[in-house]
């Protein structure tokens, strides 16, 4: 129960009630994760969101690869075909060993990286509660929707990849609130519209990939 108020106070139980991934998250950390964190745990939100990640872009069946233990039947390790040896997600290890998860010197996750592994479903607003997070790396998956606004508040983001998915929808004007953002592909999607001269706000960017969609206007 105190897992469960913690994590109701941190997110709001309007989120808990309205997202079915948000509620089996929760259902996994209070009922089903095997190293049982105590409520007052500094990380105990990452493991969630983290939780809430795999649930939400699961909507088309298990990843490729590192599934959890649960999904596979097997051990708690991986032997990842590109990147060798790692714990699977949801495992009673820390997640800071889980497959494409890197954290910094606090515990916390400064590192998601999870290309090419056959994620499906929308774009998981509630990343934006990883607020240690540099690099965002989802590229070569079946994501879909728009990228969320919850994002832009990332204050440590520096690159953001999401090429090779199907991500529709426009480029938010509110992506100047990127504040240090160096590295941007959005390469081949779906996105339309106009490109924002917010983009030009961003004055730590030095590398642009918008190609492949079906966006217009210049580009100065």
């Amino acid at each position: 129960l105190a897992i469960r108020e913690t994590i109701k106070n941190l997110l709001g139980e309007n989120n808990l009630m309205d997202d079915a991934f948000y509620s089996k998250a929760l259902n996994w950390i209070v009922h089903e994760d095997p190293l049982t964190m105590n409520a007052q745990n500094p990380l105990l939100l990452q493991r969630f969101i983290l939780a809430y990640f795999y649930f939400a872009t699961t909507v088309r069946g298990p990843w490729l690869e590192c599934n959890p233990p649960s999904v596979t039947g097997g051990s708690e390790v991986c032997d990842h075909s590109n990147y060798g040896y790692a714990n699977r997600w949801l495992s009673g290890a820390r997640e800071c060993s889980w497959h494409g998860v890197t954290c910094d010197d606090a515990g916390k996750i400064k590192l998601l990286r999870l290309d090419y592994e056959g994620l499906s479903g929308s774009l998981p607003d509630g990343l934006a509660f990883l607020t240690a997070l540099r690099i965002l790396n989802l590229g070569k998956n079946d994501l879909t929707g728009s990228i969320p606004v919850a994002w832009f508040g990332l204050p440590l983001l520096r690159t953001l990849i999401l090429y090779g998915n199907r991500i529709t929808g426009s480029i938010s004007t509110e992506i100047n609130k990127f504040k240090v953002l160096s590295s941007l592909n959005l390469g081949s999607n779906l996105l339309s519209g106009t490109i924002p001269d917010a983009l030009w706000d961003l004055r730590n960017l030095t590398i642009l990939d918008l190609g492949k969609n079906n966006l217009f206007g210049t580009i100065s």
